[in-house]
């Protein structure tokens, strides 16, 4: 959530071949790498001051919200995706969601936001997508629509302004380069999210290498529904395989896909977790060319520490008035302690749990973090427990 929210099956070591992409003057070949890193596993202390912390916000949760489903165990990540999948039928917390769409009402300014929010919930029947009668495709539309609302309205109110969740991202982190976002729909899952953006670092080295700029543009506008639609046999093979990943190594633009069962409250956290990647990508270069070979590199651990730490710096100010918009987040989290702790989510944030957790400096720590080479080299600048790696580096190939 690439984080993906949830998202926990690595691509292992596969190889695939791309053909009929060259340009028959074109002589050069080469194979595309793309290398996610080794998992790893944040040391007993932090890991142990990090669920202590989640297990503390739990139970302020259910004090401000008393009808809430969090258990304090989850017996498989079904259990755990059961609490805030809105589709689901065992879905129980739709009184999460209701809670938090009136106090927006309530702190809405602008009557035409008011009118929009008052047809998007049905003047308060509707408060997630499975209250929509139809088919599919229209609780998709309305969730798309819903998300779309959360972030461009004017619904958070800080130090006498009224905000959107696009300017108290921009306000908590300015410098950001980019400067417009798409929002879109990713059909058919139960609970995630992802992202596509592109540096124009990057942008200038696909430039040079016609066969990678021919493959760039089958993902010009990136639909989930015709994902590995191709035409390319084995890209076609790759993109169902990988289907969360396309977009952040092809996709040249700025958006994120939710999927429809994440309902409002929870889709704040989502929304601002994707951008948290977006912002470690967009002044990077994760491309690089050595000898025959190009290579797409990006630590899941880092990327996910940036992600977890994004949003629980933006989102900090809204905790007292918005307990709702956490539930996700210390649901996620303390479901992967319990049943995989090497989920980078997981471990990233408990490796620099004790700097963001309650810390006014977490701003400034946080731009810190994004300009981090690596995460190793983060810890060592701040002197905290280093995260021990395992597993198998996590790579795919595709050969031109």
């Amino acid at each position: 959530m690439k984080s993906k929210l949830f998202l926990l099956l690595s691509f292992g070591t596969v190889s695939f071949m791309v053909f009929g992409l060259v340009n028959a003057q074109a002589r050069e070949s080469f194979k595309l790498r793309i290398e996610r890193g080794r998992l790893a596993r944040a040391d007993l202390e932090s890991e142990s001051q990090h669920e202590f912390y989640l297990s503390e916000r739990r139970s302020l949760l259910r004090t401000k919200i008393p009808s809430l489903d969090f258990p304090n165990k989850f017996d498989s990540f079904e259990d755990l995706l059961s609490r805030v999948n809105t589709q689901s039928t065992d879905y129980r917390n739709r009184g999460l969601h209701c809670q938090f769409l009136n106090k927006v009402r309530d702190d809405l300014v602008s009557e035409k936001e008011i009118e929009l929010l008052e047809w998007l919930t049905d003047h308060g029947r509707i408060c997630i997508a499975s209250d929509i009668s139809g088919d599919s495709s229209s609780q998709a539309g309305w969730s798309t629509e819903m998300h779309q609302f959360l972030w461009k309205s004017k619904w958070i109110r800080k130090y006498g302004a009224n905000l959107s969740l696009s300017e108290l991202v921009r306000e908590t982190v300015p410098n950001m380069t980019f400067e417009t976002m798409d929002i879109g729909t990713w059909p058919d899952v139960p609970f995630d999210a992802t992202y596509g953006s592109m540096s124009q670092k990057d942008f200038e080295f696909v430039s040079n290498f016609p066969p990678l700029q021919t493959i760039i543009k089958l993902f010009d506008d990136f639909d989930f529904e015709k994902v590995g639609q191709t035409g390319l046999e084995s890209l076609d093979q790759y993109t169902r395989q990988h289907v969360g990943h396309v977009p952040d190594v092809f996709f040249n633009g700025t958006k994120i896909w939710l999927s429809p069962s994440i309902g409002p409250a929870d889709a704040v956290d989502t929304m601002v977790h994707e951008v948290g990647h977006i912002a470690l990508d967009i002044n990077r270069s994760n491309f690089t060319k050595s000898n025959e070979q190009i290579i797409y590199s990006k630590d899941r651990v880092l990327d996910e520490t940036v992600a977890e730490s994004f949003s629980l710096t933006v989102l900090r100010p809204l905790q007292d008035r918005y307990p709702e918009i956490e539930f996700s987040k210390v649901l996620k989290l303390s479901g992967l302690g319990q049943l995989k702790p090497t989920d980078p989510h997981f471990a990233g944030a408990s490796s620099v749990h004790s700097l963001f957790a309650s810390s006014d400096d977490s701003p400034r720590y946080l731009r810190e973090l994004l300009k981090a080479k690596s995460i190793e080299e983060f810890l060592e600048h701040h002197r905290l427990r280093q995260i021990v790696r395992i597993g198998e580096e996590d790579t795919a190939e595709i050969a031109f």
